[in-house]
């Protein structure tokens, strides 16, 4: 008896797999509508009042957001119902990028004309009660431009840029106090800072040749001197990456292809 209930319960599962699903109805089919709904946020950062800052497009359009919780505090909730979203910018062509200061109180937007990629620099206040008026620290639509890093109080950023030499990204430092720009790194190639110390004496360069050959420098900002902090195969080359500085600037965390083309993990000490 057992033997046939257990053949009856398979014929029964059997027949359910292969029976024919009922035929969807107008109501199930997604509408294309629908489809144009779907989006993917970019990561949001944290503001220093708890509220974030985000790139959405509900809109189709690439724009800067805040998104602030409408019962603040440590029980907060950031649930689509439990927000209110401030639309920080309206730029016909979108907002590629964006770069908050570490210390939260100034952004820097990436964003391009026509959909192209000579991405401007603009300057704006994350905590705006609406559209931000817009800083240009480089407006050039000729120029393609991009955030690298941040002085660690906030009172700068490096960027790489080509507005010297189609062909080569030179690296430059904008600092607030002085609304300027100054060239701080021009050799041919494509070149960016992956990192800065403390004091702000000192810059991680990473130099991109391609995919596979990827170099890291150490860099003096007063005398320009470079130190070569590439791992690498002797007489080879690596995909090389910046983590960052350690703690006190002595040594380097650094990524490498170089044992077998599996990116691993290493620490470097710069004596």
């Amino acid at each position: 008896m057992r033997s046939l209930a257990g053949f009856l319960l398979l014929a029964t599962i059997a027949f359910t797999a292969l029976a024919p699903a009922p035929a969807a109805t107008a109501a199930d089919t997604p509408s294309i509508a629908q489809f144009l709904k779907i989006r993917t946020p970019g990561t949001p950062v944290m503001l220093p009042d708890g509220s974030l800052l985000q790139r959405d497009w509900p809109d189709g359009v690439w724009q800067v957001y805040r998104v602030t919780p409408k019962s603040p505090g440590p029980d907060a909730s950031y649930e689509p119902g439990n927000v209110t979203r401030t639309a920080l910018t309206n730029f016909p062509d979108g907002v590629s990028r964006l770069s908050l200061s570490p210390d939260g109180k100034r952004c820097v937007l990436m964003h391009a004309r026509g959909g192209n990629e000579n991405t401007q620099l603009s300057l704006i206040d994350p905590m705006a009660s609406g559209i931000a008026p817009l800083t240009p620290v480089l407006a050039n639509p000729k120029v393609q431009a991009s955030v690298n890093a941040w002085l660690r109080d906030g009172s700068g950023f490096f960027y790489s840029a080509n507005e010297e030499s189609p062909n080569d990204f030179y690296l430059y430092l904008y600092e607030f106090s002085t609304g300027k720009s100054r060239k701080v790194h021009g050799e041919p190639g494509a070149w960016g800072v992956a990192g800065v110390t403390q004091d702000a004496a000192r810059v991680l360069l990473v130099q991109y040749f391609s995919a596979s050959d990827t170099r890291v420098w150490e860099m003096d900002l007063k005398t320009g001197t470079k130190t070569d902090l590439t791992l690498a195969p002797k007489g080879g080359t690596a995909s090389c990456g910046v983590v960052g500085y350690m703690p006190g600037d002595k040594a380097v965390l650094l990524t490498s292809d170089m044992n077998g083309g599996m990116q691993r993990l290493y620490l470097r000490d710069l004596k």
